[in-house]
């Protein structure tokens, strides 16, 4: 399975959204996510944030750290 299926797979899980982060901690090419850009599957919708497109962009979503507010 190539990186651009692979972070394809992690934004489905990821309710349409994935960082630069993700990528990385991952293992995977970030140049992928500009590959994903170029051929419309990614849309770039701040610095280091991706969606699928014609996702709503939630700002709200974006700018909360995931797992905030969860019980330890």
């Amino acid at each position: 399975m190539s990186d651009l299926e692979k972070i394809l797979q992690l934004v489905e899980k990821n309710d349409g959204y994935i960082t630069t982060k993700e990528v990385l901690d991952k293992g995977l090419n970030k140049m992928a996510l500009k590959r994903l850009c170029d051929n419309g599957l990614l849309e770039r919708v701040s610095t280091g944030y991706y969606s699928l497109p014609n996702m709503i962009n939630d700002d709200y979503y974006i700018t909360v750290p995931r797992g905030y507010g969860e019980s330890l």
